[in-house]
């Protein structure tokens, strides 16, 4: 009865025993992209690395392993020397902020994008030109940390929308708008063709202060002449172009 109780107390122990983590030799810290060398105790029979998407190792010699650093995070470097004892390394690899900053700033080719480091998580905040500068960032990005957190705000050209009314009017009654439209002139073949020149007012219209408000009151007397059937409006298309650009 007595051995039997023994016999549970020490598998007990050895359940207890077997159940506690085990501890790191050594934390070896390493910046995505960069390699470190690690000294062993013993002479080296063999390697393994936890988990290969965040660190490669190879052996460079007896006693020394080459860990390579590849994306952020923690994994475990076990080596067994040749008297059969076990090592265990911690390998934390982590991001070089300094160095990505200055990738996208050079790729980018602006200083206004920073970077912050939290939890293993790569933030991108600041402005960029566009859309695709954005994207380039986050895809460098991504070669440092396994998840990136895109805040980048873009600062598109304006765009400007114009509403087009293409109207058919009778010569005689363009004319009275007090408007010079363009210039016509004949081809040796015979043929018209129409200049459309910078538009002009012959003469200050009544209340208009600027040009603008011209336009404005010349806007009114077409309507008008539509209500009275003097003039009709062919289609009405609105144009978006970037400022400065063609529509």
């Amino acid at each position: 009865m007595k051995k039997s109780k023994l016999s549970r107390v020490v598998l007990a122990w050895a359940l207890v025993f077997t159940a506690l983590p085990v501890r790191a030799e050594q934390v070896i810290p390493v910046v995505v992209g960069r390699s470190s060398v690690v000294t062993v105790k013993g002479l080296i029979s063999k390697v393994s690395i936890a988990d290969p998407q965040i660190a490669d190792v190879a052996v460079l010699s007896k006693s020394e392993v080459l860990v390579n650093a590849k994306k952020t995070g923690t994994t475990t470097l076990v080596v067994w020397s040749s008297s059969g004892k076990r090592f265990f390394y911690d390998i934390a690899v982590r991001v070089d902020t300094k160095t990505l900053k200055d990738s996208l700033d050079r790729e980018i080719g602006t200083d206004q994008v920073s970077v912050q480091l939290v939890n293993e998580n790569v933030i991108l905040t600041g402005q960029v030109a566009g859309p695709r500068q954005s994207e380039l960032a986050e895809k460098l990005a991504a070669g440092f940390a396994n998840k990136v957190i895109n805040l980048l705000q873009t600062a598109e050209d304006p765009q400007v929308k114009v509403d087009v009314q293409v109207v058919e009017i009778s010569k005689n009654d363009a004319s009275n708008l007090g408007v010079k439209w363009g210039s016509l002139r004949l081809t040796p073949t015979g043929d018209a063709i129409f200049s459309p020149d910078r538009m002009v007012f012959a003469e200050p219209r009544p209340g208009a202060i600027s040009e603008f408000s011209q336009f404005d009151r010349l806007s009114a007397d077409l309507n008008l002449l539509v209500k009275q059937g003097k003039a009709k409006i062919l289609s009405n298309p609105s144009l978006v172009a970037v400022s400065g650009g063609k529509a």
